[in-house]
């Protein structure tokens, strides 16, 4: 090597050397401030374990009690950690998206901003309610009462709107993450937040509306049906007994519970029944405890005030409807009760025992007996309003709001209200029973029990519904409904007849009359079908049943009608072909997709009937999406498996032969 090659050799090292000591003073300051970023998160990280436990022990607590404002304050210190956490994390959520590759759980810190963002948008509503509710929440000495929750809303309903943006914005950022990637921690946190969030959006949306419900703005009177499931009807159950209850600034002025068949006038003239109620149960006229015909509960919550105020005299401005499974749920919130003229506490767990046992006509069918069967229901509304009035301590409030969601979701309680906002408020949610208008395919079966009896609560029911589609410009629908009666060892003559039994549990073990209703989509064509024909002497009106399916238009929807009489220990199958409207099946010429959707509704008061659906499409689609995902999958079969606990829906879109 010469000598100016070895000049040019050492100054190359001595650059070299040069730039890794600047790159070593530049690189350890910010290694060094990202370690030290780091550790802030971590200590954040630290510290909103300790906010959420103590959020989640204070969840336990009754919010009428003094823990309520601190729950307040634990909200306020959550958010600022979050705050902290998103202030010392910065540099690393700008990478966190391009960090998925990372073993385990890069799909995790790839969501870090999203969830981020979405406890910031949810811990902000938080905040907002709390603000909102304070004059109701932080006086823990004077007590929690509905009334000044009442006047607390009220005085704050400007407020809500807000609360209701951050919430949709936390729904928005909670979208955006994909939470079958996520490491399990994360996948249970959001599972709860996914359990929760809707209950938080419809409280919200409530506490909006509730003033003008509650009586803040005038009082409101609302007539309560207690329905019976056990002999159910297309809303949920034979109308028991009905309640009157007025409202005042969240206060109940007034409440009286009365059987059902006191209801009526009987001097006045009263409409012509349903010809189904006419011809097989002798119905001369329509009355108060049939008032709920109309699957749709809306159109039957107007029969109701209607006939309510032909035979008492006054309007009320709405109704609520619910049934036995709703009374359950909801005094289970309400913790134990002493109802005057029962011996022993009552419960959710034990409070149909003691309706039934309260109800037994013991000394026999009285007049007596007839004129109080149904006092034990009044003194449980007492006990109820005096707990939820005078001891709100005693009240799970956690519980209680959870059963009264589920119970409207599951349409074990429906409200119809006349006033517009609130009534277009509950229809949005799907809370006031209205029957669906949804686009393509429609199914809904409903039973009424005409047997004056109370077979429904061992009754069993399922359904199996086959959608043919393979030449899609003739769409036809085969539905199978299948009803069991399991008592078994049973020995006797089935005869229609209005009786009462010396026990519950003896009106349960009779035959059952059953009036089937179908409802498809406007414009369905029965191809096929019948009923099960019945002997005149089986029958109430002495004339024999031929199984004739009756065909006709209720509330919008195609009505499929038979009656059937099914035995203990037997099993029924009732089978309809129709042929469904073309326009059912969406389509998009330009792209050549073609959409089938089904809306099924469940009838109100029933359990999480079974349901399979099949759906049989052109032998050349090409299946480009389906929801929710199918229990088995053919060539170009699809079967999807249902419990109706709720109203159930299906969509699939394919391309190839279209209408």
């Amino acid at each position: 090597m010469n000598h100016t090659q070895y000049a040019g050799s050492s100054r190359k090292r001595g650059w070299r050397r040069l730039a890794g000591w600047l790159i070593l003073v530049l690189v350890v300051p910010v290694l060094a401030w990202l370690g030290w970023r780091a550790v802030l998160a971590w200590q954040c990280v630290g510290r909103l374990r300790e906010d959420v436990h103590r959020l989640q022990a204070l969840a336990e607590a009754n919010p009428a009690g003094p823990k309520a404002v601190d729950g307040l304050a634990a909200l306020s210190v959550l958010r600022a950690d979050v705050d902290a956490l998103e202030d010392a994390a910065g540099p690393f959520l700008a990478l966190a998206p391009h960090l998925g590759w990372l073993p385990q759980i890069g799909p995790t810190v790839q969501a870090a901003p999203h969830l981020l963002e979405c406890s910031q948008h949810l811990l902000r509503a938080g905040e907002l309610a709390a603000g909102a509710l304070g004059p109701a929440l932080n006086d823990p000495d004077s007590g929690f009462s509905l009334q000044k929750m009442v006047a607390a809303l009220a005085a704050s309903r400007d407020q809500w709107p807000a609360v209701q943006r951050e919430l949709a914005a936390g729904r928005q950022a909670r979208e955006r993450i994909d939470a079958a990637q996520l490491h399990p921690r994360a996948q249970a946190m959001l599972a709860l937040l996914d359990r929760y969030l809707p209950l938080l959006e419809a409280g919200v949306e409530g506490a909006y509306w509730a003033p003008a419900l509650l009586g803040a703005e005038g009082a409101r009177a609302y007539l309560i049906l207690v329905q019976n499931e056990d002999e159910l009807r297309a809303t949920g159950g034979f109308i028991s007994g009905a309640a009157w209850v007025e409202v005042r600034n969240g206060k109940v002025v007034e409440m009286a519970f009365e059987d059902s068949y006191a209801v009526d006038d009987l001097r006045r003239p009263y409409p012509p029944p349903p010809p189904p109620l006419r011809d097989f149960m002798a119905a001369e006229q329509l009355l108060f405890r049939d008032s709920n015909w109309s699957p749709d509960f809306p159109t039957s919550a107007e029969v109701a005030l209607t006939l309510y105020a032909m035979g008492k005299g006054r309007q009320a401005d709405g109704v609520i409807a619910l049934d036995q499974h709703a009374i359950e749920a909801l005094i289970g919130g309400l913790g134990t009760l002493q109802v005057e003229g029962y011996p022993h506490p009552v419960t959710g767990e034990n409070v149909l025992k003691a309706a039934r046992e309260a109800w037994a006509p013991t000394a026999g069918i009285t007049e007596e007996w007839w004129e109080h069967r149904k006092d034990f229901m009044a003194a449980l509304f007492q006990a109820a309003l005096r707990r939820l009035e005078e001891e709100p301590e005693q009240v799970d409030w956690m519980t209680l709001a959870g059963a009264l969601w589920d119970v409207l979701q599951q349409r074990h309680m429906m409200i119809f209200v006349r006033e517009a906002g609130p009534r277009e408020w509950l229809h949005a949610r799907g809370w006031d029973g209205a029957l669906r208008d949804a686009s393509g395919d429609f199914l809904m079966v409903l039973d009424t029990n005409m047997g004056f009896n109370k077979v429904n609560a061992v009754v069993q029911q399922s359904l199996e519904y086959l959608v043919d589609l393979s030449h899609p410009e003739e769409p036809r629908a085969d539905l199978r409904v299948r009803h069991t009666h399991p008592l078994q060892g049973w020995q006797g003559v089935c005869r229609q007849e209005a009786r009462y039994d010396m026990t519950y549990e003896q009106m349960t073990q009779r035959c059952y009359w059953n009036y089937l209703r179908v409802l498809a989509p406007r414009g369905s064509e029965l191809i096929e079908g019948r009923g099960h024909p019945i002997p005149a002497e089986a029958l109430l009106r002495g004339k024999p049943y031929d199984g004739e399916v009756i065909v006709s238009e209720e509330d919008g929807k195609q009505a499929f009608g038979a009656l059937m009489l099914l035995e203990p220990g037997r099993t029924l199958d009732t089978r309809l072909v129709y042929r469904l409207p073309a326009d059912i099946i969406g389509s998009d010429s330009a792209a050549g997709r073609n959409v089938y959707s089904l809306t099924v509704q469940k009838q109100p008061g029933t359990q999480a009937v079974p349901l399979r659906v099949m759906v049989v499409l052109p032998a050349d689609a090409q299946i480009l999406d389906v929801s929710p995902t199918p229990a088995a999958r053919g060539r170009n079969t699809l079967t999807f498996e249902f419990r109706l606990s709720t109203d159930q829906s299906l969509r699939v879109v394919w391309r190839g032969a279209g209408r």
